[in-house]
């Protein structure tokens, strides 16, 4: 076969080109040696090594550009997930790869092996992995909400010496004896704060975090023992430990408590200045009559 000046050839092996040349390059082939298509003028420069041909057809992989806070999967000839990726790792991705979108409620649940169903555009779920996924963050979210509450991150150092701190803090405020709170004392003293003031916040940190702690065990207890009994995604979904829900509950909890603690101290003040107002008429009563007022009554 010879080659015609002017037009591109591309020398095919294992259904990709191999090679592009035109009649300088080389003038003449035998056909039963090498298979060799022209290029159409349209596609020249388009048509590189690697490009694919098939079926009299050059083939063309168009990329496709990622976007950014997008997950991406690739799918194995079953649809399985074979891996992901994010935009960080990928710049794009060939046209005729198998890659779909990960929805975002399946990022976390979704798993390598998952099946993805074309006809929802979802992932299938394995129902065990998201109990075991759902009971380990409701273990975690308790956690991070009980910090919450205590306005830190608390070392377990300090959880643990808690229950001293609270009888100390106790003994210290009814006796006023710093010898019997040596560990709060100490404390109060880094801190550069009086004892009493420590001491009162030490009784308040304790009382709101056994509130805290009293309602998100059973709450946490609950969620638990309800994805324990979950028979599907549905259920399992259903039943997640709802972090915005428990602090608002929190929340309640610890305004009804200020507002009691508000209605205690009025009450409280107001009892004792009737007692003051009573103690008071009571002395002006029984003083001495003055000189003027017992000659008078002479």
């Amino acid at each position: 076969m010879k080659a015609v000046a002017g037009i591109f050839y591309a020398n095919i092996i294992a259904n990709k080109v191999s090679w592009i040349f035109t009649q300088e390059d080389m003038p003449e082939w035998n056909e039963n040696d090498l298979l060799v298509v022209p290029i159409p003028h349209e596609l020249v420069g388009k048509v590189k090594v690697g490009t694919e041909y098939r079926e009299n057809n050059f083939i063309f992989n168009e990329d496709i550009f990622t976007e950014q806070d997008v997950v991406y999967g690739v799918l194995g000839i079953q649809n399985e997930l074979l891996y992901v990726f994010t935009k960080e790792e990928r710049e794009s991705y060939g046209k005729n790869e198998k890659v779909v979108i990960i929805p975002e409620n399946q990022r976390q649940e979704v798993i390598f092996g998952n099946i993805y169903d074309e006809s929802t555009q979802s992932f299938i779920l394995d129902v065990e992995h998201v109990r075991g996924l759902y009971i380990q963050k409701a273990n975690n979210e308790y956690n991070n909400i009980i910090n919450a509450v205590m306005g830190e991150v608390t070392p377990i150092s300090e959880m643990i010496s808690w229950e001293t701190q609270e009888r100390e803090a106790k003994i210290y405020l009814e006796t006023k004896d710093a010898s019997q709170a040596t560990s709060i004392a100490l404390m109060a003293n880094a801190q550069e704060r009086g004892l009493d003031e420590f001491a009162n916040k030490v009784l308040e940190k304790a009382q709101k975090y056994r509130i805290a702690s009293s309602f998100l065990i059973g709450y946490r207890q609950k969620v638990i023992r309800a994805l324990e009994n979950a028979l599907d995604i549905a259920g399992l979904s259903n039943a997640r430990f709802d972090s915005n829900f428990a602090l608002e509950q929190l929340q309640v909890m610890m305004n009804s408590l200020q507002t009691a603690e508000s209605g205690n101290t009025t009450e409280q003040q107001t009892s004792q200045d009737a007692s003051n107002n009573t103690q008071q008429a009571t002395t002006q009563n029984t003083q001495p009559k003055t000189a003027a007022t017992a000659k008078k009554n002479y």
